[in-house]
């Protein structure tokens, strides 16, 4: 995928956390019943929505990585939570999708993506990662520490000295990857969500025969994962699909999302840009477009 960077200036000193205060909905198990998965889903949205879920727990968050950042080399990169109330390290984490914390690494203009899973020690999660070139780089960390809801945060990481490249103008929303074809269709408004109707489908069909996809294989504990992000102030939401999965379960074409802030029940209008993971037979792979919603 082409890299490009937005018309900024960057320094090294310039390592920033950000936090985003937006919340994916509800996570689906990865065992049990489809049906059970899907009613426990929408009840957990709507319980939030109403505000009688659990509080996000308040913390304080250090990232540490290894120095000078060069990109094609290795860096070291970890970070350590510590619960602002008690002052006490937090240690207790809800797998999320599978995994304690999911790390979503994309670039300033947002045409780079990659989704990868730091390893937890006991006191901190960490992880070895290459940047493939100077660029400015946004993390955002996914988890849940036990007694809270989930929480994203984000880091910005200039790598290097990067120049200042376009950012993506094609608003395709049907677009070959690879083997695979995914066409991209909405049921809302930004301003118009509603729970029971708002969708965002991705359908996935066979670039050469036109067929549908009928075989999507469960990947961290649902059939696909998308990742939203606005281009103007970089908010992120990381959803997963309507439909809960059991291990053998298979699914295709169409992959359905609830794509909103939790906390309103909305999604701010502007240029979003999106990164939906499948995975069929052959191995997962990304398909990424670029939206606007009004």
């Amino acid at each position: 995928m082409r890299s490009f960077l937005f018309a900024h200036k960057y320094s090294l000193s310039a390592l920033a956390a950000l936090g985003l205060g937006i919340a994916a909905y509800a996570l689906y198990p990865s065992q049990g019943s489809v049906m059970d998965a899907h009613s426990a889903h929408k009840k957990a949205i709507a319980e939030r929505l109403a505000g009688r879920g659990v509080p996000e727990m308040d913390l304080d968050i250090s990232f540490e990585h290894s120095k000078p950042v060069v990109a094609g080399t290795g860096t070291s990169l970890s970070w350590q939570m510590r619960d602002r109330k008690t002052g006490e390290s937090v240690v207790k984490f809800e797998k999320n999708m599978e995994k304690l914390l999911h790390l979503i690494v994309t670039n300033d203009s947002l045409t780079y993506f990659d989704h990868i899973h730091p390893t937890f020690d006991g006191g901190s999660f960490s992880i070895a990662y290459t940047f493939p070139k100077d660029d400015v780089y946004w993390l955002y960390l996914d988890f849940q520490p036990v007694g809270s809801s989930e929480i994203q945060k984000s880091f910005v990481l200039p790598v290097g000295e990067p120049s200042p490249e376009a950012k993506p103008s094609d608003r395709s929303v049907s677009k070959a990857f690879g083997a695979y074809k995914v066409a991209l269709s909405s049921t809302f408004k930004a301003r118009d969500i509603d729970l029971a109707k708002s969708h965002l489908t991705f359908t996935v069909t066979d670039s050469k025969t036109g067929k549908p996809v009928k075989d999507l294989r469960p990947y961290l504990g649902a059939f696909g994962h998308l990742v939203m992000i606005n281009t103007a102030d970089h908010s992120y939401i990381h959803a997963h699909p309507l439909e809960g999965v059991v291990t053998d379960d298979r699914s295709g074409p169409n992959v359905e999302f609830y794509p909103f802030d939790l906390r309103t029940g909305k999604l701010a209008p502007g240029t979003y840009r999106l990164f939906a993971q499948f995975n069929p037979p052959s191995g997962l792979f990304t398909a990424d477009f670029t939206v606007d919603i009004r």
